[in-house]
């Protein structure tokens, strides 16, 4: 990255008051200009950082670092520097601490789910795959367990190339930024959902796709309830699944951690945004996820709930239930989609209701209850 790059990063998480982040991010360009002879750079663009890395410290509670990244500057009697360095002094007391905490986040374990896998050796050895049986004999799918409590799976080789370039043509023309549904809490205590809105924690452009409009497209539904035993069949009242949803994600393209179910209840209408083919289809009960291209860095599923992480794998498919057997809301499914490094993504979700499922999901005797899965 160029350092006016930097700076513009360093600037947008000024604007959106992440103080820590601007630090990290001028501290690193800083120590960039730095050579052992002095500064790489010219001296107006040096004294524009340092100044800009002292402001940034001063925000975190640590005037003294600011005095400190000023100091070797102080001999060319530079008036916004010693303005500066007065102003610091004068806001600095005898206790402040030698090093600057990381603040504490929700999405901590998120991030570092992005970066690396998080379960140790001895968990993962746990872990397996196998041929899953299916309800036609000669068909088994391939599992592969990246998390047994709560199950998450991922299946591969369930889409085909054929039909990953049939769905990217159809999303291709329709394509919008993505919505999510935030809640607020009111000074009252008073809940109130703002449906349909745009916000930074989802970046992404989504579409969605009717089977009923495009029919060859219930083959894959009939494969996602081969291989699941759920039905995820389409229809325009009373559906079992929603419509295909394909998303795509550009460079730095991301989901931060959130549940997919709703909590909403079958029969009932509870989003007045919903359409009338899931108005009343109940809960989100499970999710299902194509992978439609590799990622060459970036872009993982995880869980920092369970600490899993699913990497991109084209060809595949994400599986996982929402609600527990006794349809009790589960949530160790927390889930996000990291940012995207290099390259693009595109995924397709297939969200299944809880209509239709009645008499092929067995309901747990108690709320505690686990799925019985095939053993391996």
């Amino acid at each position: 990255m160029s350092d006016d790059e930097v700076l513009t990063v360093a600037k947008f998480a000024d604007s959106v008051k992440d103080d820590y982040s601007e630090m990290r991010w001028l501290k690193a360009l800083y120590k960039r200009l730095q050579t052992q002879d002095g500064f790489s750079h010219s001296q107006t663009t040096v004294i524009r950082v340092a100044r800009s890395l002292a402001a940034s410290f001063y925000k975190l509670g640590f005037p003294k670092k600011g005095i400190f990244i000023l100091e070797p500057f102080q001999s060319l009697e530079n008036r916004d520097i010693n303005s500066d360095v007065a102003f610091y002094l004068s806001n600095a007391t005898s206790d402040e601490n030698e090093t600057i905490p990381e603040p504490a986040t929700e999405d901590a374990m998120y991030e570092a789910l992005c970066r690396e896998e998080q379960k140790s050796l001895h968990e993962l050895a746990k872990l397996r795959c196998f041929l899953r049986d299916t309800i036609i004999p000669y068909y088994k799918a391939k599992e592969e367990v990246v998390n047994y409590e709560p199950r998450i799976a991922i299946f591969h080789d369930v889409i085909s190339p054929t039909s990953i370039e049939h769905l990217k043509s159809i999303a291709s023309k329709g394509l919008t930024r993505s919505t999510v549904f935030l809640e607020n809490t009111g000074p009252n205590g008073q809940v109130t959902i703002t449906y349909g809105k745009q916000d930074n924690i989802r970046v992404s452009q989504t579409c969605w796709i009717r089977t009923d409009e495009y029919p060859e497209l219930s083959r894959l539904e009939n494969r996602i309830q081969l291989i699941t035993g759920l039905s995820a069949e389409y229809k325009p009242v009373r559906s079992h699944s929603e419509k295909f949803q394909v998303v795509n994600y550009g460079v730095g393209g991301m989901y931060t951690a959130h549940h997919d179910y709703t909590e909403y209840k079958l029969g009932i209408i509870s989003n007045p945004m919903d359409s009338e083919d899931i108005s009343t289809s109940g809960d989100r009960m499970a999710t299902w996820m194509f992978y439609m291209n590799d990622v060459k860095a970036g872009g993982a599923t995880v869980f920092p709930e369970v600490r899993t992480r699913i990497p991109v794998a084209k060809g595949g498919a994400a599986f996982w239930y929402n609600l527990r057997p006794s349809g009790a809301t589960d949530p160790r499914t927390l889930h996000g989609g990291c940012p995207v490094l290099v390259g693009s993504k595109w995924v397709t979700n297939k969200w299944i209701r809880e209509e239709g499922q009645m008499d092929r999901r067995l309901c747990g005797l108690t709320e505690e209850a686990v799925e019985d899965f095939p053993k391996i």
